[in-house]
């Protein structure tokens, strides 16, 4: 295969951006919510939440707007 080399990466504009054009914070608890934008990020939940706590979590999300990425089947 070809050398990697500049040129070979994503625009800055676009880095570290999901799909959707938002950036990804990770939440643990409700209260992560809290320092959230919902026009600029998107929740994560991280894979130690438990299932109480993921109930949580995307009920809080949704009342405030925020989208969250992996919500899952609950």
């Amino acid at each position: 295969p070809p050398k990697v080399r500049i040129g070979y990466g994503k625009p800055s504009a676009v880095r570290n951006l999901h799909p959707s054009g938002f950036r990804e914070v990770m939440v643990f608890k409700v209260s992560d919510l809290e320092s959230i934008d919902p026009k600029v990020h998107a929740a994560r939940i991280g894979s130690t939440v438990g299932t109480r706590k993921r109930k949580d979590i995307v009920e809080a999300a949704d009342s405030k707007g925020i989208r969250v990425l992996n919500r899952g089947v609950l």
